[in-house]
This record gives C-alpha cells, sequence and structure tokens, in this order.
C-alpha cells in the first residue's frame, strides 16, 4: 500500500513540472528566440521484485528544434539581407535622380540648350549672353549635387559598414561568452542554448555564417574563416581598407624584355616638333625638340635643368621624356596631383626612389593621393613641326624644268605681228588694238579700224578683216604689195622682250643689240649668237625656244620663248605671283621663291619641291598652280594625335574594403557586409555606387571635351567635334577655342564664364548641333567614331536614369523572391519551434487530469491506512 503512495507521489511531482514547463512555455510565447520545452518523462526503474512498477520521473525538459531548418533559415536570412540592402542604396539613389517637369537635372540640360539657341539668334544681346552663363554654372552645378549625393551615400554607405563591424564582432563576443557560461554547466542550459540561436540568427544577417555543433564542440566560421572555436577562441573580423595609386605608363607591349616610349612608336620624333601632356583637361605643359623651356597653359616659358647644374638643357630626340617629366613635375597646377617618372623608378635600401637619369625609358605619371581619390585622366599629345610644308607630287632634280611638257600648247593670249621690220603685240587678235599700235609708228600711221565695215587702214591701204585671222591679215598685205608682214617670234633675256619676223637669229642680235644693256652679234659663218661676251650656239635645227634654253643655262642670263603659266602663293592674304616660262627650272624657281622673304623653297635630297611660310610657320599657305601640266602641289599632312595611356601596363586607381580574420581576408557570400564593402570597393563588379558615378563623370568628361574645341571643316556645318579629335587634327582649317568647360570628370567640371564673351556666330552654330547630335561619344577618348555606343547628351542622362531605375527593380525582384524562399522556411520552422497557446492548453488539461488522478489515489490510500489504523 506505501508502494502505491510513492507512485502516485512520484506522479504528483512529474505533472507538477510538466505544468510548470507549460506555464513557461506560455509565459515567453513572445519572447525572441525562445523554442518551446517538452518535459521528457520516463517510467522509474524497478530495483526490486514488485512487478507493478515503481511510477515516473520527469527527467529533463529539451527544446523542440530542427538544426538542419534553422541553418538554411540562417543561409537564407543573409541572402535576403544582402538584397535588401542592395535595395536600400539603389533606391537612394534613384530618389536622388527623381525629377519633374520643372525640375531636375534633365530639365536643367534642357534649358542650358535653350539659352545657347537664343543666344545664337542674337549675339549682341546682353540679356541672353548673362542667361548662358547662369545656365552654363546651373547646368554644372545640378551635376555636380547629384554627384554628391551619390557620395553622401558612399559615405553614409561606409559609416554603416564600420557600424555593423563593431555590431558583428559584438556578437561573436557574446556568442563567445554564451558559450563559456555553457561550458561551465554539465547539461546545456536551454536558455543559452536559445540566446546563442538568437545571436547566430542575428549574426546571420550581416554575414554569411556556418556552424559546427557536432561532438559537444562548437565552431563557428565567418565567410569560411573561424571567428568562434570552442568557449574560448573568439577572433574579431577587422575592417580593411587598400587604397592603390593611379599609375599611368605611356609605354608599349613587347613580347619580351623592357617595355619601350609609345612616343617614339607612333612618331618620328625631330627638330620643332612639339610634345605635351594635357591633365584633367585643365592644366598642360609642353616640350619643344630644339627648345631648352618648357611653357604652361598660358603660354609661360620656364627653363629646363635636367642634370640640376643651374644652365639649361637642349631637348632633342634622346632626352624628350625627362624633359617632359621635368615640366610635369615642375608645374605647380599638375604637380599637386600626381608626379611623373621616366620609367619604372628604384627603391633604395632607405626607402628613396631613384629616377632614371641616363636616358629616355617612357613616361610614367603617377597620382600623389592613393586610392578614387586620387584618380586622374593624362594623356600626350604629340604635335609635329608645322611651316606648314607643301611639296610637289612627284620626284624632279634642281635642273628639270618646271613645266614638264612643253609640247602641250598654253594660250597666252599675246599675238605677235611684224609690218616692214616693226613689231606689234595685242592681247589676242584685236584688230581695233593693232590699229592703235600701227598708228603709232612714224613710218606706218596713220593705220585706223573701221568695226561697221571691218576695215584695216594702214596709210591709205584697206584691207578686210571680216572673219579672218591675223594669219589671213599677213597673207592679204603680203598680197597687196605695198608692205610685207610676217607672224612675230618673241624671244625674252633678262625680262626684255625681242620680236622679230620668223625665228631670223641675225635679225634677233640686231633687235638685241638695239638695247642699250646688251651688245649682241650673229656669226652666219659658225651658227653663234654672241650676247655681252657669251656665246651660244644656233646650229640647226635649233629653234628659239633651244637657244632660250641654252642662254638661259648661264647664269648671267634668263631666257625664254614663252610663259608657260605661274605659280600664286598667298601669304596672310597677300599674293605672290612666280611666273613659269618654257625654260624654267626648279632650281630657279626655288631662287624667285627664296628672294620673297617671307617664303622658303628646296628640292630635297629625296627628289621632293618643296615651299614653306617663314613669315608665320602656324599659317597656311594657299597655293595655286596655272600651268598646263600641273607639277601637283599639296600640303604635307602633319601628323598629330593624342596618346593615351597603355591600358595592359598602367593600373587604375582602387579602393579595396574587404574584412579579415587575422590579417586573412573574408570572402562573404552574402549578406548586409557583402552588400556594403561591393559598393565600398571600386574594382568590384557589383559596385552600383562607383557605376553611377563613372557614367556621370563620363557624361562631364563629354561635356568638357565638346564645349572646350571644335573644328568646322566645311561651309556646309561639318566639324571635328571636342578637343580630342582637334588636337589630332593636322589638317588646315582653324581650330576654334571655346574654352567652356574644363575637367576630367564631375567634380573638377569647371564652366569658364569668361570664354562666353568670346563666343562668335561660327561658335554658337557649332554649340547648337550639340543639343540634337545623337553620336556623341562618352569613352573618355576622342569624338571619332570609334566607339561602338553613340548618343545625345539627353538619351545617355536619361539612360543613366533608366540604369538605376532597372537595378533597383531587378534586386527588388530578387529581394522579394528570397523573401518568399525565407518566409517559407522560417514559417516551417516556427510551427515547428514556437509555442501554441491551444497546443498547450491541450497538455495543461491532460497533466492537470493527471495531477488529479494521482492525487486521487493518495486519497484512496490515506483512507485505506486510516481503516487500518482504526481498527
Amino acid at each position: 500500500m506505501l508502494k502505491s503512495l510513492n507512485v502516485a507521489q512520484s506522479g504528483l511531482t512529474a505533472s507538477k513540472y510538466a505544468i510548470e514547463n507549460i506555464s513557461n512555455n506560455l509565459a515567453n510565447e513572445n519572447t525572441p528566440g525562445y523554442k518551446k520545452r517538452v518535459v521528457q518523462l520516463s517510467e522509474l526503474e524497478l530495483i526490486d521484485s514488485r512487478f507493478t512498477g515503481r511510477g515516473v520521473r520527469a527527467d529533463s525538459a529539451y527544446r523542440i528544434t530542427s538544426q538542419y531548418m534553422y541553418d538554411n533559415m540562417m543561409n537564407e536570412n543573409t541572402k535576403s539581407n544582402y538584397y535588401s540592402t542592395i535595395s536600400r542604396i539603389t533606391g537612394s539613389i534613384e530618389v536622388m535622380f527623381s525629377e519633374t517637369d520643372e525640375s531636375g537635372f534633365s530639365s536643367d540640360l534642357d534649358r542650358y540648350f535653350q539659352s545657347i539657341e537664343n543666344l545664337r539668334t542674337n549675339p549682341n544681346s546682353e540679356i541672353y549672353r548673362t542667361t548662358y552663363k547662369t545656365q552654363g554654372q546651373v547646368l554644372v552645378e545640378s551635376l555636380q549635387n547629384l554627384y554628391s549625393n551619390i557620395e553622401k551615400e558612399e559615405e553614409l554607405t561606409k559609416l554603416s559598414l564600420e557600424a555593423n563591424v563593431k555590431k558583428v564582432n559584438n556578437l561573436i563576443n557574446q556568442i563567445g561568452e554564451v558559450n563559456q557560461q555553457l561550458g561551465q554547466h554539465i547539461e546545456a542550459s536551454n536558455d543559452l542554448l536559445d540566446k546563442r540561436d538568437q545571436l547566430e540568427r542575428e549574426l546571420s544577417q550581416y554575414v554569411d555564417i556556418e556552424v559546427d555543433r557536432s561532438n559537444n564542440e562548437y565552431t563557428l566560421k565567418v565567410g569560411g574563416e573561424i571567428a568562434v572555436r570552442y568557449n574560448t577562441n573568439i577572433r574579431e573580423i577587422n575592417l580593411v581598407e587598400e587604397f592603390e595609386p593611379q599609375i599611368d605608363r605611356f609605354s608599349t607591349n613587347p613580347p619580351k624584355g623592357k617595355a619601350g616610349d609609345a612616343i617614339a612608336e607612333n612618331y618620328d620624333i625631330g627638330p620643332g616638333d612639339k610634345i605635351s601632356y594635357k591633365f584633367n583637361n585643365e592644366f598642360e605643359v609642353s616640350v619643344e625638340i630644339g627648345s631648352n623651356t618648357y611653357k604652361d597653359g598660358n603660354g609661360n616659358e620656364y627653363e629646363i635643368d635636367l642634370d640640376g647644374d643651374g644652365n639649361p638643357d637642349t631637348i632633342d630626340e634622346t632626352n624628350y621624356v625627362r624633359a617632359l617629366s621635368f615640366a610635369i613635375n615642375s608645374n605647380k597646377d599638375i604637380s599637386e596631383h600626381v608626379t611623373a617618372y621616366n620609367g619604372d623608378y628604384s627603391i633604395d635600401e632607405q626607402g628613396n626612389i631613384i629616377d632614371n637619369t641616363d636616358q629616355d625609358e617612357f613616361l610614367r605619371v603617377q597620382a600623389n593621393v592613393d586610392g578614387e581619390d586620387g584618380k586622374f585622366q593624362g594623356r600626350i599629345v604629340v604635335e609635329e613641326a608645322y611651316n606648314p610644308t607643301y611639296e610637289a607630287g612627284k620626284i624632279v632634280s634642281p635642273t628639270d624644268k618646271v613645266d614638264s611638257n612643253l609640247t602641250v600648247p598654253i594660250d597666252d593670249g599675246l599675238n605677235h605681228i611684224v609690218i616692214d621690220g616693226e613689231a606689234f603685240t595685242t592681247q589676242g587678235e584685236d584688230f581695233y588694238v593693232l590699229a592703235s599700235a600701227i598708228d603709232g609708228s612714224p613710218t606706218l600711221s596713220p593705220a585706223s579700224y573701221n568695226s561697221t565695215s571691218e576695215t584695216l587702214t594702214i596709210n591709205g591701204v584697206s584691207f578686210s578683216t571680216a572673219g579672218k585671222t591675223y594669219d589671213d591679215l599677213i597673207a592679204d598685205i603680203n598680197a597687196e604689195g605695198t608692205y610685207t608682214a610676217a607672224e612675230g617670234n618673241a624671244i625674252f633675256i633678262n625680262n626684255k622682250k625681242f620680236i622679230t619676223a620668223g625665228e631670223d637669229f641675225a635679225a634677233l642680235a640686231t633687235e638685241i643689240n638695239s638695247d642699250p644693256n646688251f651688245i649682241a652679234s650673229y656669226n652666219a659663218g659658225t651658227n653663234q649668237l654672241s650676247i655681252n661676251g657669251h656665246n651660244f650656239s644656233t646650229a640647226a635645227p635649233a629653234t628659239y625656244a633651244d637657244v632660250a634654253t641654252v642662254i638661259n643655262n648661264n647664269t648671267s642670263f634668263t631666257a625664254s620663248t614663252e610663259i608657260r603659266g605661274s605659280i600664286r602663293v598667298t601669304v596672310d592674304g597677300e599674293e605672290k605671283k612666280f611666273t613659269i616660262t618654257d625654260t624654267t627650272t626648279y632650281a630657279q624657281l626655288v631662287d624667285k621663291i627664296n628672294a620673297d622673304p617671307d617664303l622658303n623653297a628646296s628640292v630635297t635630297e629625296d627628289g621632293k619641291f618643296t615651299i614653306s611660310n617663314l613669315k608665320n610657320r602656324n599659317e597656311p599657305l594657299e597655293i595655286t598652280e596655272d600651268l598646263p601640266t600641273p607639277i601637283g602641289i599639296e600640303q604635307v599632312e602633319r601628323k598629330n594625335g593624342s596618346i593615351f595611356k597603355n591600358e595592359q601596363q598602367s593600373q587604375v586607381a582602387e579602393d579595396k574594403v574587404y574584412l579579415s580574420v587575422y590579417d586573412k581576408e573574408i570572402t562573404l557570400k552574402s549578406g548586409i557586409l557583402k552588400a556594403e564593402t561591393e559598393n565600398l570597393t571600386t574594382m568590384s563588379p557589383n559596385n552600383k555606387i562607383i557605376d553611377y558615378k563613372e557614367k556621370l563623370d563620363n557624361f562631364a568628361r563629354s561635356l568638357s571635351d565638346i564645349y572646350d574645341k571644335f573644328v568646322k571643316t566645311s561651309p556646309d556645318g561639318d566639324y571635328i567635334y571636342g578637343h580630342v579629335a582637334s588636337d589630332n587634327y593636322s589638317g588646315d582649317r582653324e581650330v576654334s577655342n571655346l574654352n567652356l568647360f574644363s575637367g576630367m570628370d564631375v567634380m573638377s567640371l569647371k564652366f569658364n564664364e569668361e570664354a562666353v564673351n568670346d563666343l562668335s556666330q561660327v561658335d554658337l552654330d557649332y554649340m547648337a548641333t550639340m543639343q540634337w547630335k545623337k553620336d556623341i561619344e562618352f569613352d573618355g577618348f576622342a569624338q571619332d567614331g570609334s566607339s561602338l555606343h553613340n548618343t545625345s547628351f539627353s538619351e545617355f542622362f536619361q539612360e543613366i536614369k533608366v540604369n538605376i531605375s532597372s537595378d533597383k527593380e531587378n534586386n527588388d525582384f530578387l529581394l522579394e523572391t528570397q523573401e518568399t524562399v525565407f518566409q517559407s522556411i522560417q514559417f516551417k520552422f516556427e510551427q515547428l519551434t514556437k509555442v501554441d497557446p491551444d497546443e498547450e492548453m491541450i497538455n495543461l488539461m491532460q497533466f492537470q487530469a493527471a495531477y488529479t488522478a494521482n492525487a486521487k489515489i493518495i486519497t484512496a490510500v490515506d483512507e485505506m491506512i486510516q481503516t487500518l489504523l482504526g481498527m
């Protein structure tokens, strides 16, 4: 009977514990991380021969959980928080780009274009000019405000990252503390296990974690690296920021060996060539082969002292790289941001940089500030010496005649006729002019011409000219018999004209001798014409042209029989004419041209006849050929161009942000910290912030480029757009400098209001085309059609907005999908582990009934005992 009392008493105790557990479950129904407990009941072991059993006991209260579901839920929680963070970042940036019909950057850009159009219609309007100045400044400020807002989001992300790293370390330390407390218990405390689970779940928001609880041990890994092990080994997460400077190398890509100079690879550097370094489209320095100074962008000159001996050094083909480095480092505006070196430097034991001073290697330009903050854009511009020079299109010798084909007939407009030994010359066959010339002769006058009857009268003798030529007139005069007439042949000696009837060397000698500057005779026996003591052979079949050539070869004379044409050269609006006869050689033409102080001509060793401008070496010449056989003079194409950094050899500015444990980088797969570190690491392909900033920088760069310089190549409005393409231009058209914008990115972009006052109608016509130009390139290089993605300014900005909205929408879709997965697992897990009040009430009734039943048993046993005692 007493044994039954013990059994009932054990049932009361077990029911009490079970009811207490139910009470605890209900009390912690809403406690974060709490998992419902279940009291484990078991039958007491038999220790004697009884067969009815010894009763029940409550062994322990254990948690209801599923480690598999819990670990999966944490993984999905990490992914959800990653997408949520990206959504927050892109959402904030999307708000920055939100616009209305009257406000926003798009409206500012439209108003800027409209202000150009207004000023174009009335360039003298001060109102329109002031409006354009205002809109230009507003455009820059509006673009910079967008960029600054993105940078603020970047800074907020950085601050959030720093705070979140502290939270992660705090959670890791708390997990370590819980483990220490668990280590002090033989049996794990349920509340401590719940607390650790809750800490793990909170930690999984920030980083991806792996937890190993096997063999009663505990290991927690963050990004694959151990952060907590057992209850004593705790490793905090470190936030690491590394910054790499931008390094531009203007070098070659040799298959092996050292890199060479990209300038020498692309250009044949020689005297007069100008090599410039342009920094951020704002500052520049240049050196010129043959000079001992460098110039800045304002034209100021400074001496170059490469060896530091106090004496200027002359720049030549062997030291221009070192000279350009010297110029860059000496210019305060550029050297404030970058330092130039001659190739890759070495570092001595004390850490000092040792630059190569012995020979040119290649230009290396390195940012003074590491990371994204030190980013810059630089390029080299080479301008080959420009006289400008013009060359004939064929190979010649100094003794060659300029008119190489005398068989080509010409009409010089001069007609010679000899009547009774007197020569008369008219421009064309003009009988009225001929009559006037004859009337001036003392032996043949009077002479007149009747245009009505078309009759020429010489001293009373009339000749009909109706439908006739000079040859007909000569025949009629000879047939009439009063006079003799013949076609005249002319020869020019030292610019004096001598005409004879036909080619008669004896008569020619007589004509020449009549000039006081000459003493001439003719020896028919020896066939020699003597002029001022110089003898010239006239042996048959010599003609006047042949003899003129022989005379012309004598340095004392110039001679010819006809003018074949001329070469006209215009220098600064002044035309200079050089006559070409049938005997003019290239050597004589060179002498004629070089006699003019404004011009220079030569026949080069390789047989090129050249003409260049001495008056102003930077101004083109206008050359016109009037020859039956043109020599084909054309301007020598000047090879100008830009050299950009070698992308393979150079290093971009880089900000790298990552987490580490014991100096070992952690590779995160997901979580808040992954999203934040990605958007702070410039080289990350998932960095949305840098992507949007670079697009705005590209916009600013193209704006600065196009509104800086241009070349109008035709009256129809064809242009070369931008300063890069204009620097590459080597034609004869004028390069127009607008200088409206400068800078290579948004924050260095500047609007030059003073330049607005210098805008011409041509400038404004060019600027007006920008609003509708659909093929603007935004790759940072020349506007030359080489880019595959061309668009307008307005459309490019709209693309940025669309990309931001698209990124937000795509990420939100991924977030929504991920949230669905997470919530599904969470729901199932909570179904298993969360306290169910209904279920607890059922359990309460069960154990309450059990408690009551056991109490009744005790009461019955007590009554039985009392009965026995009362007997």
